[in-house]
């Protein structure tokens, strides 16, 4: 049976539509963008500082308005080519784990997810799936599950330069979907015994982050999920219209 997964663009972000009962969820990316990232405007402000000072002749060849367009973007062009290294780095892992066979290592993130799947040997059980929990209300892509040494391994793969902690509450909403959708079916979960982050950068060697699946982190999703609810169905209702005099109690509260 084919099963087509749809997403959409809501309040947020990215929404999933599941295929079988039409319920759209936000999605588990679209969700923790709630957090703070208090390293985020630094980050940007430097790389279109170095940007601008590595191609200082092109910058000025342009026109302001040019000049505006293509230094905001800068922080984000580069975050996209990052995410895009992460997925050629799964993309990979997948063909060799499919097929045995893959093309020869385009960069150093594939040469690592050689090393890799050498070192771990794993037997892929899932892979690329979509979770859906209705429960909780979100629905998101995993990259794989494993079996490595007897264990069930919720997998995900991290080509940047660092690992964030937030990817550890991402993992425990995989790690906590009720359904698994594929393009040919829609099933169970199996329990998930572990989650890890494997990091494979561009420069230097791999690692596996072990991620915490305990309860104190499937709170702090839950209550991202409520925070990210409230921002975008409920903030424009929780401050009345300012009044003179004493404020009508029945209108202030809905």
């Amino acid at each position: 049976m084919a099963v087509e997964i749809k997403t959409k663009a809501g309040p947020g972000g990215r929404h999933y539509i599941h295929p079988v009962t039409g319920e759209v969820v936000p999605s588990v990316t679209t969700i923790l963008g709630v957090l703070d990232k208090p390293a985020l405007p630094g980050w940007a402000a430097r790389t279109v500082a170095e940007y601008a000072a590595d191609n200082v002749e092109a910058v000025t060849l342009l026109g302001r308005d040019e000049r505006v367009a293509l230094l905001k973007g800068v922080p984000w062009r580069n975050r996209d080519k990052a995410a895009d290294r992460g997925t050629e780095a799964h993309t990979y892992a997948e063909r060799r784990l499919t097929f045995g066979i893959a093309p020869n290592p385009a960069n150093r993130s594939e040469e690592l997810v050689d090393e890799v799947l050498a070192a771990l040997d794993p037997t892929p059980l899932v892979s690329e799936g979509t979770v859906f929990n209705s429960t909780v209300g979100y629905a998101g892509t995993f990259d794989g599950v494993w079996r490595v040494d007897g264990r069930i391994v919720m997998i995900d793969w991290k080509s940047g330069k660092g690992v964030y902690s937030e990817a550890g509450l991402q993992l425990n909403a995989y790690a906590r979907g009720e359904e698994v959708i594929t393009p040919s079916e829609v099933f169970s979960l199996p329990p998930v015994d572990e989650a890890w982050i494997i990091h494979v950068p561009n420069t230097g060697g791999w690692k596996v982050h072990p991620v915490a699946l305990g309860p104190e982190e499937w709170l702090a999703f839950q209550a991202a999920r409520m925070v990210w609810r409230w921002k975008h169905h409920r903030a424009d209702y929780t401050m009345g219209q300012p009044v003179q005099g004493i404020p009508n109690r029945e209108r202030a509260v809905r």
